[in-house]
């Protein structure tokens, strides 16, 4: 019985190598992307628009900060450095930098610049693709939500703290010399709700997700279930 089997697991694995192998290639596609946007943004902010005065300037755009915790992840999950399940830590985030800039930057995407697209569209999207449709785990809800918030929060005191020595603030709508501190609260507390909203509901969905796979008997993620099946046969 044993031996009847080997052959079909022996395929199922090969197969699941072959898919993982692909997956990982299209992480580093992504990654390289995602640093391609920010770099080419950082060259027309220093030439172009306005000079980046230091590194610490470069600190206070979110944008920055969010596509570049996405990459590192992606690549750090394609060279076998970290678990796929990782990725929802920095999910939220790269998805508030989607929603913030659609919202109250973006003029509509026909007018925006191809790095633009890239930052703050390419990157939110596939990031969700890849977590709902590839990721084969789910963290520990806590460590994980902490990582996740923590991201935004440093994000925030940072550049509050720079904008108040320094007087530039990255974005209108945390200017204080130009927005009243109610409306700047606001959307403070707007970005941590949706956060927090977010990091919930892809948890959640994922949680739902492997047990609905596990209720009607299949795993597109691993051969667990047939190695379960090979050693009680």
């Amino acid at each position: 019985m044993l031996i009847a089997l080997r052959p079909r697991v022996t395929g199922s694995n090969t197969g699941t190598q072959k898919v993982k192998g692909y997956l990982s290639i299209c992480r580093l596609f992504i990654a390289a992307l995602a640093l391609f946007g920010m770099g080419t943004s950082l060259i027309k902010s220093i030439y172009l628009v306005e000079s980046v005065g230091s590194l610490f300037h470069i600190f206070a755009q979110f944008t920055y900060v969010s596509n570049f915790i996405v990459a590192m992840v992606l690549i750090l999950v394609s060279l076998g450095k970290l678990e796929d399940k990782y990725i929802l830590i920095p999910l939220p985030s790269i998805v508030v930098t989607y929603i913030v800039f659609s919202l109250f930057i973006s003029k509509g995407l026909e007018s925006e610049p191809l790095y633009n697209i890239i930052e703050h569209y390419v990157t939110a999207f596939y990031l969700m693709f890849d977590y709902i449709f590839f990721v084969s785990g789910r963290t520990t809800f806590v460590r994980s939500f902490i990582f996740a918030i923590s991201i935004v929060l440093i994000y925030l005191i940072y550049v509050f703290i720079y904008g108040f020595m320094v007087g530039y603030y990255p974005y209108h709508f945390f200017d204080l010399n130009k927005e009243t501190i109610e409306n700047v609260v606001l959307l403070v507390l707007f970005i941590n709700i949706a956060v927090i909203i977010l990091f919930t509901a892809f948890f959640v969905l994922k949680v739902l997700q492997l047990a609905l796979y596990e209720k009607i008997g299949i795993n597109p993620f691993s051969n667990k279930k047939e190695a379960i099946n090979l050693q009680k046969n």
